[in-house]
């Protein structure tokens, strides 16, 4: 029969003081994958933005490509005829807030009699919803633009920035692009395409 030794052999495993320091390096890289997911979130929503307002913004370049008459309405130096719709707040401004009464019915459907200037003013008023509906606290402007500027919003006036001028067209809408919680500022972005129509 073999003896065991008297004494008594070294204890192996991790010590309290091991266990806590992995546990807080540990919860230290848990607290850096969660902002980063929080920081993924965030961007993801802001493309989903940029995606919408590119949508909307080609939406009303292909009314006004379908709508050709109306766009021969407007002559230079003239902002209500047509599409060419210049405006420093848009919630006050009949061109973009009033439905065309002649392109609805009681039902609210068209009836196809529509001139080519209501189907305009029509088109810029569902537009305007449209945006308001997709981006919020967004806004949109369609003008005759042959300069580089795409002009500013601050959640009240548009400074459009547009020239008036040539027989190119400058679609700009402009959105909140609130990305914090804590951001109190009017942060808003700009989609611009300028097209031939």
């Amino acid at each position: 029969m073999k003896r065991m030794p008297l004494h008594s052999t070294p204890a192996t495993g991790f010590t309290l003081v091991e266990v806590m320091v992995a546990i807080v390096i540990l919860s230290f890289g848990l607290l850096g994958v969660a902002g980063l997911m929080v920081l993924g979130i965030q961007n993801t929503y802001s493309s989903q933005q940029r995606s919408t307002a590119t949508q909307l913004a080609y939406d009303m370049v292909d009314r006004m490509r379908s709508n050709q008459a109306g766009v021969a309405l407007d002559t230079l130096g003239t902002a209500t005829n047509g599409y060419n719709r210049p405006s420093n707040d848009v919630s006050a401004d009949p061109l973009y807030t009033t439905q065309a009464a002649g392109c609805l019915n009681t039902s609210g459907a068209a009836t196809g009699s529509c001139t080519a200037a209501e189907l305009a003013s029509q088109d810029a008023f569902e537009w305007q919803q449209a945006i308001r509906t997709r981006l919020g606290n967004g806004v949109g402007i369609v003008c005759r633009d042959t300069s580089n500027n795409d002009g500013s919003y601050n959640g009240t006036t548009i400074t459009h920035g547009c020239s008036q001028n040539g027989h190119m067209y400058a679609v700009k809408i402009y959105w909140r692009d609130d990305r914090s919680s804590s951001n109190t500022s009017n942060t808003f972005q700009v989609f611009v395409t300028r097209f031939l129509p």
